[in-house]
């Protein structure tokens, strides 16, 4: 009876993490192109602008600078729900997916 339950609380312990980090793992299981970590996305955001300014007057200038648009929407909106997960609780666990 007594390994019973001490194999149950094995088990629970192995499948627990806290609210904070469950609440990251969401983040970066979404899909493309919201997916990954603020770095990432941010990235993207650089990049297109980068190639904004060095197309500049042409057609593929002015898509780089709508999908660099796009991109710096998608970071500030990462950013902000990365400062969510930071008020999550380290301590409190979370159980189950």
């Amino acid at each position: 009876m007594v390994k019973k339950i001490l194999i149950y609380l094995i088990i629970i312990l192995i499948n627990c993490s806290n609210q904070r980090d469950r609440c990251y793992a969401n983040l970066k299981t979404k899909e493309w192109p919201e997916g990954g970590s603020s770095y990432d996305i941010c990235s993207g955001y650089v990049g297109y602008e980068l190639a904004r300014k060095n197309m500049d007057g042409s057609n593929l200038g002015a898509i780089s600078g709508f999908i660099a648009d796009n991109y710096l929407i998608l970071c500030l909106k990462r950013i902000e729900e990365e400062k969510q997960c930071e008020k999550k609780s380290n301590l409190i666990p979370h159980i189950g997916y």
